[in-house]
């Protein structure tokens, strides 16, 4: 028997990768393949792909529901979580456009732009889905007798 904590942050962690890893490959194989310009050592490859972006997506989800965990605040759901989405994006697409160096050939500075627009959206999204989920499981939580006894020992 898991409890209620753990619980909690498994289904934020899959509902948020879920959220995330759609939106990525969604964008990649199918918007960016179509009208972006520089190309990917990995078009071609899509299922090495999938893997990638599964593992990568998985990482930055765990990540992303572990810092809303302890650093949540008495604001808005959607509001921590876009926050920490578009954070989430920015320090992504950095970490990412360092390791990508050798894979990707960027064509110009609105390429860019649209890649960084791109994570920013798509881990807002992602952190509205984490904040969203993570919320109301804790309140139902709470208002379970049960489980708010078991949650608290």
């Amino acid at each position: 028997m898991i409890s209620a904590r753990l619980y909690i942050i498994l289904k934020t962690v899959l509902g948020g990768f879920l959220v995330m890893f759609i939106l990525s490959v969604l964008w990649n194989l199918l918007v960016h393949q179509k009208f972006m310009i520089y190309p990917s050592s990995f078009y071609g490859q899509d299922y090495m792909f999938i893997i990638i972006t599964g593992i990568s997506y998985l990482v930055l989800t765990l990540l992303m529901v572990g810092f809303y965990s302890i650093s949540t605040r008495n604001y808005p759901p959607i509001f921590e979580g876009v926050l920490l989405g578009v954070i989430a994006g920015v320090a992504c697409v950095l970490a990412m456009d360092l390791m990508n160096i050798p894979f990707f050939k960027f064509g110009s500075i609105q390429e860019y732009a649209i890649q960084i627009s791109r994570h920013v959206v798509e881990q807002g999204i992602g952190g509205f889905a984490i904040a969203t989920i993570y919320s109301r499981s804790k309140k139902k939580m709470m208002r379970t007798p049960l489980l708010y006894e078991f949650y608290v020992r």
